[in-house]
């Protein structure tokens, strides 16, 4: 069986990463393509994640960058679903998605 390749995006308080499972179909295999920093920025009296920055880690970094291991960059996975809901194509939609502690 060929290794399948499942992606997550984990987005926590003070990090993010975006990892690989490989699946061989007898054993899973977990990955850590990219870590990078998270937090809020502030924006008047909220503070609100920044997408758009946090996007570009997940997406130019994360999957399109990986070269520090051999993890094939193609996904057998649906979308990529966050704590806040599916990150997608259009990181622009959400990017005042404000922070909850």
């Amino acid at each position: 069986m060929k290794e399948k390749v499942y992606l997550a995006i984990d987005l926590g308080a003070e990090s993010g990463r975006v990892m690989a499972g490989l699946w061989n179909g007898r054993k899973l295999r977990l990955e850590e393509i990219h870590r990078f920093a998270n937090g809020g920025v502030s924006l008047g009296d909220t503070y609100r994640w920044d997408v758009l920055r946090l996007w570009a880690e997940i997406q130019h970094e994360g999957l399109d960058g990986n070269r520090t291991t051999n993890t094939p960059r193609d996904s057998d996975g649906p979308g990529k679903p966050g704590r806040g809901g599916v990150i997608g194509a259009d990181p622009a939609a959400t990017a005042s998605t404000r922070v909850h502690a």
